[in-house]
């Protein structure tokens, strides 16, 4: 796993367990959106995969080896 992707799956983490604490976001669905929304502005394109909650892929889509 690239650093790259831990800095990813830490985000989306950090995000999770602090919406737990809070009435920010709804539900988990729209706090995942959000994490994913202000990753891709900052060059991090994600999708969801599975149990997790974005891994990175390339401007085509494609899932980054």
């Amino acid at each position: 796993m690239s650093n790259e992707q831990m800095l990813v799956d830490l985000c989306f983490e950090l995000a999770l367990k602090i919406r737990m604490g809070t009435k920010v976001f709804e539900d988990n669905d729209q706090c995942g959106e959000w994490v994913a929304k202000e990753l891709r502005e900052h060059g991090f394109n994600t999708k969801p995969c599975a149990v997790r909650w974005g891994i990175l892929v390339d401007k085509n889509g494609e899932f980054i080896k």
